[in-house]
C-alpha cells in the first residue's frame, strides 16, 4: 500500500513538471508537445488527477483562437454526432455505439465520426446501424490537429447533438468544441470512468456507467451533470443454441463443465484482492473435468504459456475474436468468471445468454445490478466453493442465472435503456457551455486500484529527458536555471518511480 501511495505522489511530480513545461515553452508547437506529453503520463501513471483544469485551460486557449461561423449552419432535426476517435472490432467500447444507434427510434438520425481510425477495419454491424438510422460515416484523415479539430466542428454544425465517446488521451474534441461559438450541446458518454481523461470543461453532461463513476465524476472531477446510462444489452434477442453441437464443432469435451472469462490483457495483469491465475489453478484442481478458456489476453505471452503447459487438458487461452464468434463460446460455457478489472460488456452479454457470472469484490466498479444479485463473492475462498458448487449443480446455475438477468433487465434491458435514454436527453442542456472547474486531487482507496490498473495496462513510467529538452529553449540564465532544476527534480522522479 505505501508502496503504491509513493507512486503516485511521484507520479503526480512528473505530471505537475509537465504541466509547468507547458507554461514556460516558449512556442505553441512546443507547449502542445508538453500538453500531449502530461496528458498521456497522467493516464499511463495515475497521479491522484481524474481531470486537469491547468490542462484542458491550454486546449480552451487553442479552440478560442479560431472563430465558431455556427450561424451558418442549421441542424437536421432529431440529429446526433457520435464520435469516436478510432473504433474497433473487438471489444465493449464499438458495441456500446453500435446497440445505442441500433436501439434508437427510426425517425432519429445518428451518424459517426472517426478521428483517427488508420488502418483498423471497421465493424460491419456499425456501418450497418448507420446506414438503418439514415446516417453517414466520416473520417478525418488530415495529420495536422488544428485542421482535423475543425473539420470535426463544422461537420458536427450539422447536427442537433454531439455524442463523445473518444478516447481519454484525445484532444480533438477539447479543442473542436473548447468554445461558446459553437452552440450545439454535448454529451460525454464516460466509459473509462477508472481513468484520467480529458473533456470535462466541455461536456454539458456526463453519462455515466453506473453509479460508482458517477460518484467519481461529481467528486474527484467536478462534474455537475452527471446521470446514469447503463450500457444497453444487444437489441437482438440471443439465438442460444445447444452446447453440444456447437462443443462438437469445436472440438470440446461435450461432458466438460466449462468456466469461460473473457478480459483483455491488462485485465488480468492487474491484482489487487484477486491475482487471476492463483485462483483459477485452485478452482481447477478441485476436479479433473473443468475446462477453463481464457478469451482476450494474448497466448503466447510467457505467463499464460507456462500455465496453459501445467493444465495441457484443462487450460486454453485464445486471443481476441471477432463478437459473433465470442458469443458461440459464451453459449458453450456453463459459468462465467471475470477478470479481476472486470470486462462489462462482456459480463453483460454472458449473463444476457443465460450464463451465470462470478465476481470477486474489489475495487473494481460492479454495475448496479450485480449489487443487488447473488454475484459478487466477498473473498477468495468463497469465489472457489460457489464457482465449483455452479459447475456441479445444474438446478443451482439456472436459479442463479435467472436472478442475474432479471436484474440485469431492469438497468440494461432495451426498453428500460431507451425510456431512460429519453428522459435524459429531455433533460440535458440545449447550447454548449464551457464548465469551469476545480482539480479534486487526493489519495484514497479507489486511488490505488486505478494506480495498479495503469501500471498494469502501460509499462511507460515517463517521458525521455531529450525529448523535453528539445521542446525547451530558454531565453535567459534565470530560466535556464530554472529549468535546470525541473529537469533534475524530473529525473530524480522518474529514477525513483520505474524502481516500485
Amino acid at each position: 500500500m505505501q508502496t503504491n501511495k509513493l507512486g503516485i505522489y511521484l507520479s503526480r511530480v512528473i505530471f505537475k513538471l509537465l504541466l509547468s513545461f507547458i507554461r514556460h515553452a516558449e512556442t505553441q508547437s512546443q507547449k502542445y508537445c508538453f500538453a500531449q506529453l502530461a496528458t498521456n503520463f497522467a493516464i499511463n501513471r495515475h497521479t491522484g488527477y481524474y481531470s486537469s483544469a491547468e490542462l484542458e485551460n491550454f486546449y480552451l486557449s487553442l479552440a478560442q483562437q479560431y472563430p465558431c461561423k455556427a450561424s451558418q449552419c442549421t441542424p437536421k432535426g432529431n440529429s446526433f454526432l457520435h464520435v469516436f476517435s478510432c473504433c474497433y472490432q473487438n471489444g465493449g467500447h464499438t458495441r456500446i455505439v453500435e446497440r445505442w444507434i441500433q436501439s434508437c427510434p427510426s425517425e432519429e438520425i445518428h451518424s459517426v465520426v472517426l478521428i483517427a481510425q488508420a488502418e483498423e477495419a471497421i465493424p460491419s454491424a456499425l456501418t450497418d446501424a448507420i446506414r438503418e438510422k439514415n446516417g453517414r460515416l466520416y473520417e478525418l484523415t488530415v495529420d495536422d490537429d488544428i485542421t482535423k479539430a475543425l473539420q470535426l466542428r463544422s461537420l458536427a454544425l450539422n447536427y442537433e447533438r454531439v455524442i463523445l465517446h473518444s478516447h481519454p488521451h484525445d484532444p480533438i474534441p477539447l479543442i473542436a468544441f473548447g468554445t461558446e461559438q459553437f452552440p450545439r450541446p454535448i454529451i460525454l458518454y464516460n466509459h473509462a470512468d477508472h481513468a484520467f481523461w480529458l473533456g470535462v470543461s466541455i461536456a454539458d453532461c456526463v453519462f455515466d456507467l453506473n453509479t460508482s463513476g458517477a460518484t467519481i465524476s461529481k467528486t474527484r472531477r467536478d462534474v455537475h451533470q452527471s446521470h446514469i446510462l447503463n450500457i444497453p444489452i444487444d437489441p437482438a434477442q440471443p439465438s442460444i443454441e445447444d452446447k453440444c453441437p456447437l462443443r462438437q464443432r469445436y472440438q470440446l469435451p461435450l461432458t466438460a463443465k466449462i468456466l469461460l472469462s473473457i478480459g483483455t490483457s491488462f485485465k488480468y495483469d492487474y491484482a489487487a484482492n484477486f491475482d487471476f491465475i492463483p485462483v483459477a489453478s485452485k478452482i481447477l484442481n478441485q476436479q479433473s473435468d473443468i475446462l477453463l478458456i481464457v478469451i482476450g489476453p494474448i497466448p503466447t505471452l510467457p505467463k499464460w504459456q507456462q500455465f496453459a503447459k501445467k493444465y495441457p487438458s484443462q487450460v486454453i487461452i485464445l486471443d481476441a475474436m471477432p463478437y459473433p464468434r465470442l458469443q458461440e463460446y459464451i453459449m458453450m460455457a456453463d459459468v462465467y468468471l471475470d477478470s479481476p478489472a472486470s470486462s462489462f460488456t462482456a459480463l453483460i452479454d454472458v449473463i444476457y445468454r443465460g450464463v451465470p457470472g462470478l465476481l470477486l469484490k474489489n475495487f473494481c466498479r460492479p454495475q448496479d445490478f450485480q449489487l443487488r444479485a447473488a454475484s459478487i463473492c466477498q473473498n477468495e475462498a468463497e469465489l472457489i466453493t460457489r464457482t465449483v458448487q455452479l459447475l456441479n449443480d445444474e438446478s443451482r446455475r439456472q436459479a442463479v442465472a435467472t436472478e442475474l438477468l432479471s436484474q440485469l433487465q431492469q438497468d440494461h434491458g432495451i426498453t428500460h435503456w431507451q425510456a431512460k435514454l429519453q428522459l435524459l436527453l429531455k433533460q440535458a442542456p440545449k447550447t454548449h457551455t464551457i464548465h469551469r472547474f476545480s482539480d479534486v486531487v487526493t489519495v484514497q482507496p479507489f486511488d490505488i486500484h486505478t494506480y495498479k490498473i495503469a501500471k498494469a495496462c502501460h509499462q511507460t513510467t515517463g517521458v525521455s529527458v531529450a525529448l523535453i529538452q528539445s521542446n525547451l529553449r530558454p531565453k535567459n540564465s534565470g530560466q535556464r536555471c530554472s529549468q535546470s532544476v525541473k529537469l533534475l527534480l524530473y529525473k530524480v522522479a522518474s529514477v525513483l518511480l520505474k524502481r516500485l
